[in-house]
Parts: C-alpha cells; structure tokens; sequence
C-alpha cells in the first residue's frame, strides 16, 4: 500500500474498500471521490481486489453516485440479474425435484397406515361375530415387503390353531371399498379335518359388500390331524371372485405326498411315503384320482406298491356325519411279513399274499374307525412259514414253539372293530394238512380249532386247540 506502488487515487479508492460495501456504496461516502469507477477498475486489474457480491457491482456507482453509466454497462447488469434469478429458480426446482419421491412417499405411507388401520378394525369385528371362540395373542401393521396385518397365537374354536398369519391386503382394499385379501399366510398351524375341508370348500354364499375374504392362502410348516395321526405339509389354495376354490395343492412330509384339486377333479401321488399306522403302511409309490364333491370324495382309481406287492381298489369317503369310508381292494403277492410287522417278538407269518374283498368304517376319530371297522375278504398265502407254531409237533404233544411251513395258506378273514375271525382256514404242507378257524380278540388272545391229518400208512386226523396269545401262542392236541 506504499504510495510508491499505486497513484494517489488508486490508493484511496483501497484505503475505503472494507469487504462489505459495494461499489455504490463507495461512491456515496465520498462523492468528491475523483475517478472512482476507473480506481476501482485499476484494483481489480492489478488483483488488489475482487469482487465477492455474485452481482457485478461497479455498475452501482453510476446509479448512487451521480456518474454516467453507458447504455451497455446497464444492459449488462440487467442480463446478469436476469441470469441469476433463473438459476436460483433452476436450483429451487431440482431441489424440489429431489424431494417430491420422499413426500410422495411419506403421504403413501400414511394413507396406507390408515387403511391397514381400518382394515384391522374390520378384520378383528369379522372375527368376533364368527362361531366360536377367536383369541388373538397380538396384532402389528407390517410393511415389508408390502402393507400388511400380522396376527400372533391365533386359536380358532377347539381345533384350529395358527402360531402366525400374515393378511396382505390387495391395493384395492387399501384404497377402496371391496374388501379381498391379496394373500393370507399361515405358519405353524395345526388344523383337523374338519379345518382344512373348510378351507377346500371356500365359501358359497354371496358376499356383502362388507365381507372380508381371502384371494390367496398359503400354509407353512403346518400339522394337519387326520383321527390321531399327524402329518407335515404345506399347502396354497386360490379362490374364484365368487369364493369356491379354483385350485388346491398340498405337500405332505416334505413332498414325499402331494394332491391337487383343480374344481372338483382330485389327484394323490405319493414316493415312499409312511402311514403312521400300526403297523406302518409304507408305499413305493402311490396314485389315487376322483372327485370331491362337497361332503364326498370318490376314488374311483387306486394303485399302490408297497412291500413288493401290487394293490388296486377303489373307495368312498362321506363326511357329512362323522366320517365314512367303504370300498373294494386287490392285493397281489404282497410280502406278509413286512407287511404285518413287528406283531409280536414271537408269532409272524411269512410267504406271499394274495387278497380281495371289501372294507367300510365309519367314526370320528382314528380309534373310533378301527373300532367300527368291517372287512371281509378271501386270502391265500403262498410258500410260507407259520413261526411258533408248530402243528406237526402239537400232533406229537409239543404245545409251544417250533414252527410249520406250509406250500399254501388260504380261508376268509372278517372283522368287527378290533376283533379278527378267520374261517375255512386250509393250510397244507407235505405230509401235513389242516383246516379250522381262529378268533383273535381285541386283547390279542388266540381261540380256535384245527383239525390235522399226516399222510401216512395209517392215515388219521387229530384235532388241535389254540390258544395263549399272539406274544405266546398255545397248540394242544385234542380239546
């Protein structure tokens, strides 16, 4: 700031330059100031000073100070405002821009809240009206992946208990007055019969205006009963606007079973896969197909291998009042052993089996069919064994064990619940032949009467009594 490096007018014009006036400013404080404009424009050259107002300001001075300003230094100021206003406006719209998705999507947000929240509202009043008892351990609004209502610990009447749905309504729910549910979850239910039949009948009445219904439901990791015996599954069902089902399918024991249900056409496949039965049922493969239709599913086509045998057969399922079951079989050189399984550590017959006849029941439950059960059907065992009982040996006076084998073993099997008949037993072997029937009580106690020839020079018949048990049968001669 030496006089020696700037003239006297320069100087002056930097002594007054305090980083907040603007050039008119300048000239308003000293208006005797000579040669303002052009010191300031020497400054600027020389890079003693610059200009921090984002507006040219050396133009001021000519408005403030009383100096002439040219035609094209007002023009200039006048395109420099317009310049930035514009993009100052430029700015404020790409930041609107930037926020109009997250205000977009802060009121979607609050929209879909209040819908859920009435859709909740109006959900938890379908469940009170309906029969039976509904307790719910908690409810939240969810939103991932989409709005939906989730509902804990559900239990439905006696049977029917959900540890989680999840009831995604459509859009047209949330924004709307039609009331579907997009896609109902349930995991780790257990269901009876009666629950999932429910569910495979849909609903046949009109619906209101009001009602709530489901578009879509899917089961994971669910139990189903079926009369004590209980299976893993999975399952999707989808309905018709007007509530029938269209299409059914289940997944049984991690897909060793599935059925479908497209209208009233039913399919059953099934690769090894386990009746929990007494004795275990376990099938090679399994096909069934027919019709449901209401309370009644027909079977009108049955085959099945199991223990190397071939078994086909039709049946008949009404479950209008309680359940009942009745239909015809064949069975084709089923091996008898695997087939009866462990019975008893003791007694057991082996051979091939050829079976046919008819079976019904009726009951609610597993132990109620096996009471009510009725079979009657013709049998014939061939090249088997007969274990701890030996009838040969029972001719002679041995009473227990040993055992008989026999080229083939034929006669009628009937059943009332859990008692067994045997009749027109014939079972020949050798030198030997027996016929005679057996009772097998529901205690597992053996009666029955034989009548045994030996081939031999002098050929006689002796009869045998059995009795004891299947753990411990007895064979006595005479009685």
């Amino acid at each position: 700031m030496s006089l020696r490096s700037l003239p006297y007018a320069p100087w002056l014009a930097l002594v007054m330059v305090d980083g907040k006036s603007s050039a008119g400013r300048l000239a308003s404080l000293q208006p005797e100031l000579p040669d303002l404009e052009q010191s300031l424009q020497t400054l600027l050259r020389e890079q003693y000073i610059e200009i921090i107002s984002p507006q040219p300001a050396l133009e001021e001075i000519g408005q403030t100070g009383g100096s002439e300003v040219t035609q094209s230094q007002q023009s200039g100021g006048e395109a420099s405002a317009s310049v930035d206003f514009a993009a100052t406006a430029k700015r404020w719209a790409v930041r609107g821009l930037v926020l109009l998705p997250f205000l977009l999507a802060a009121l979607a947000l609050f929209l879909v809240h209040r819908s859920l929240e009435r859709f909740t509202v109006h959900v938890e009043e379908l469940l009170a009206t309906r029969p039976g008892k509904v307790t719910i351990g908690s409810s939240a609004v969810i939103f991932r992946p989409r709005p939906a209502l989730k509902l804990s610990d559900v239990a439905v009447g006696p049977s029917l208990r959900v540890g989680e749905v999840i009831a995604q309504p459509s859009w047209s729910t949330l924004l709307g007055r039609r009331k579907p549910i997009a896609l109902l979850e349930l995991e780790d239910a257990k269901l009876s019969v009666g629950d999932l039949l429910g569910l495979l009948h849909g609903s046949t009445t009109r619906r209101e205006s009001t009602e709530v219904w489901a578009e879509r439901v899917v089961l994971e990791d669910s139990e189903l009963d079926v009369g004590g015996m209980e299976f893993e599954f999975s399952a999707e069902l989808s309905y018709v606007p007007d509530g029938k089902l269209a299409r059914a399918t289940l997944s049984i024991d991690d897909g060793k079973a599935r059925a479908t249900l497209a209208g009233s056409a039913f399919e059953f496949s099934a690769r090894e896969w386990s009746l929990p039965t007494t004795p275990e049922l376990t099938f090679d493969q399994l096909d069934a197909s027919g019709t449901l239709d209401g309370n009644h599913l027909v079977l009108d086509r049955i085959g099945a291998l199991l223990h190397d045998g071939l078994v086909k057969g039709n049946l008949v399922l009404d479950w209008s009042v309680g359940l009942l079951a009745e239909g015809r079989f064949a069975a084709t050189n089923l091996e008898l052993q695997t087939l009866l399984g462990d019975m008893s550590r003791d007694f057991s017959v082996g051979g091939r089996l050829d079976a046919e006849g008819q079976v019904a029941t009726r009951g609610g439950d597993a132990d109620a069919l096996i009471e009510n059960l009725g079979l009657n059907a013709d049998f014939r065992v061939k090249r088997g064994i007969l274990y701890n009982a030996d009838f040969s040996g029972a001719v002679a006076g041995e009473a227990r064990g040993g055992a008989t084998r026999f080229d083939e073993l034929s006669g009628n099997l009937q059943s009332a619940g859990r008692n067994l008949s045997f009749r027109n037993i014939k079972l020949g072997s050798g030198i030997l032949s027996a016929r005679g029937d057996l009772d097998i009580t529901p205690s597992h106690q053996l009666v029955g009467r034989f009548t045994v020839r030996l081939r031999s020079e002098e050929e006689r018949a002796s009869t045998i009594s059995v009795g004891g048990s299947l753990t411990a049968p007895r064979l006595q001669l005479g009685g």
